[in-house]
């Protein structure tokens, strides 16, 4: 599933720094302000990550991204919460804050590697539990 949130998710990073509406930069920062007010709680915070990943499948403005919605709710459903428990910790809000922030100064490059460097994480704590 990470593997394919990889192969979607930066792109929607991109498309997102280049078209979002202020509606849509709101919410993607409503995400990350729910990660950071939720710390402590896994279960808000999780919601809150997937909610902030989610806005950016809708910023993307691309409508087959958004298509996705369903599908990338239920994988960040399972990966989102696996990888917080191989990490015993929720994810990491530095590097949500860099994809917002990429974002919100329409700096596509910079959203989209922001994007990958997350789950490119989440990829190598999954193949440590395999190794």
């Amino acid at each position: 599933m990470t593997e394919v949130r990889l192969a979607i998710e930066p792109v929607a990073a991109a498309l997102a720094a280049r078209r979002a509406s202020g509606d849509d930069l709101r919410a993607i920062r409503a995400g990350y302000d729910g990660m950071c007010k939720y710390a402590g709680r896994h279960d808000m915070a999780l919601l809150a990550d997937i909610e902030f990943h989610v806005a950016i499948l809708r910023a993307s403005g691309n409508a087959f991204l958004i298509q996705l919605t369903t599908l990338i709710r239920t994988a960040l459903t399972l990966s989102i919460g696996l990888t917080n428990r191989i990490a015993g910790h929720t994810a990491s809000l530095r590097d949500h804050e860099a994809v917002l922030l990429a974002i919100e100064a329409r700096d596509e490059a910079g959203a989209e590697g922001a994007l990958r460097a997350i789950l490119r994480e989440s990829l190598e704590l999954m193949d440590s539990l395999n190794a």
